[in-house]
């Protein structure tokens, strides 16, 4: 099984990966106008916050104005972060949290059968907990 540890370590060496080629591609971009791409620290940051989207358009227009294929790095980050490592992480902790609850439910019957099985022997005396068959 992939842990939730594993799909992180992925999901920041992707980052790691695509922060280095950006700051490498955007290096000719004018430094004016780049300002999401100026460090490496920056880019990564940039980029783990693009992976929610949330600065989305932001952060590749000013790469775009200078060239649109620059267009393509975004896409293919976006595709593959989005539609799959996300995916990944979320499919793997809801499994874990399948396994933990399915743990908690035998955890839990079990310590029902038991507390039933000791009430059983304190409310039934001994020389009755025989059948007789006739």
């Amino acid at each position: 099984f992939v842990s939730v540890l594993d799909v992180f370590v992925m999901i920041v060496i992707y980052v790691l990966f695509f922060g280095a080629i950006g700051l490498i591609l955007f290096l000719s971009v004018d430094a004016q106008r780049q300002s999401y791409f100026f460090s490496f620290a920056e880019a990564v940051t940039q980029l783990f916050v693009l992976l929610t989207t949330a600065n989305f358009p932001n952060v590749m227009m000013p790469a775009l104005e200078e060239s649109w294929f620059y267009f393509l790095y975004f896409v293919l980050f976006l595709f593959f972060g989005l539609y799959f490592l996300t995916s990944l992480m979320l499919a793997v902790v809801y499994n874990q949290y399948a396994r933990d609850a399915e743990r908690l439910e035998m955890h839990v019957s079990n310590k029902k059968s038991i507390v039933l099985l000791r009430a059983y022997s304190a409310l039934v005396p001994s020389s009755a907990r025989r059948l007789h068959f006739a």
